[in-house]
């Protein structure tokens, strides 16, 4: 099944035989159909904010990479990509996968005397595709964070560190306030995808045990300070290393709102990231 076509190389899944060399029912087929579906809206997205990004680069608009003005637009137009993403996961991979989900299920609960092996396989069959739906809805969140605008920024960051708590190895302990009143959504996901970014990091490199995050405000400022135990590295390889492309992406989201950032580490010591953006 073709997934995408960039120039002249084509890029497929293959699906090969089963072990006991049965044919693929109708419900499988289907199945393998929507999983297509999903992977194939995931490339063409991402397809999409590549060719943007060859295009900005082409026009030599890199060179102004420095003004926050720019960074912030081409960061706010990564966010209505995430959201339409999201919504097309949503709308067409999801609903399918529980539509089929509801109907395996039926088919298991009415479908009396079936053979051990073939309900077994039915159950096997229906708890992957519970995995695949809870996965897509994971994904959907990660994209567009919609806790933001129902609950707030910090009710989002707690979400958001409790979901990461479920998958990671090291402890998080977290202070966050009540509540941070600012009006600028923009602003409020940089500091969302700050912290997502930051804990993504850590979970991929850091091997650390213990990760701990504050987050306050003044009048002035809103202040973040992110602390591990883990490997640590040297912080002038953050300009110049591919391998930290995750903490570059997190230094162009804080200075696109004229932001500072402190990196203190060494390795084997353990890192410490001081965040401090205006208002």
């Amino acid at each position: 099944m073709r997934i995408y076509t960039i120039e002249t190389t084509h890029t497929y899944i293959w699906i090969g035989y089963k072990k006991n060399q049965t044919v693929f029912n109708l419900h499988e087929k289907v199945w393998f159909i929507n999983i297509v579906k999903y992977i194939r809206l995931v490339y063409e997205n991402v397809f999409a904010v590549e060719n943007l990004i060859h295009t900005i680069e082409q026009t030599e608009v890199q060179q102004l990479q420095s003004s926050s003005t720019l960074s912030r637009f081409l960061f706010q137009l990564s966010e209505q990509e995430r959201r339409r993403l999201a919504a097309d996961l949503h709308d067409s991979a999801l609903q399918d996968q529980i539509i089929w989900y509801r109907s395996l299920e039926n088919l298991i609960t009415t479908t009396p005397y079936l053979p051990r092996d073939t309900l077994s396989q039915l159950h096997q069959i229906k708890n992957g595709m519970q995995d695949v739906i809870n996965q897509i809805r994971t994904t959907c969140n990660e994209l567009r964070p919609i806790s933001i605008t129902k609950g707030g920024l910090t009710v989002a960051l707690r979400e958001l560190c409790a979901n990461m708590q479920k998958k990671a190895s090291f402890d998080i302990t977290y202070d966050f306030p009540p509540i941070i009143e600012h009006d600028d959504y923009n602003l409020e996901i940089c500091i969302y995808r700050v912290i997502q970014e930051l804990l993504n990091n850590a979970h991929k490199h850091a091997n650390a045990t213990k990760i701990s995050l504050s987050l306050w405000d003044d009048e002035k400022n809103i202040y973040l300070d992110y602390r591990d135990n883990g490997n640590g590295f040297k912080p002038d390889s953050v300009s110049v290393n591919n391998s930290h492309t995750g903490l570059n992406g997190i230094k162009e989201r804080v200075y696109s709102f004229n932001g500072n950032i402190n990196f203190i580490t060494e390795i084997g010591i353990g890192t410490e990231i001081h965040i401090t953006i205006p208002r």
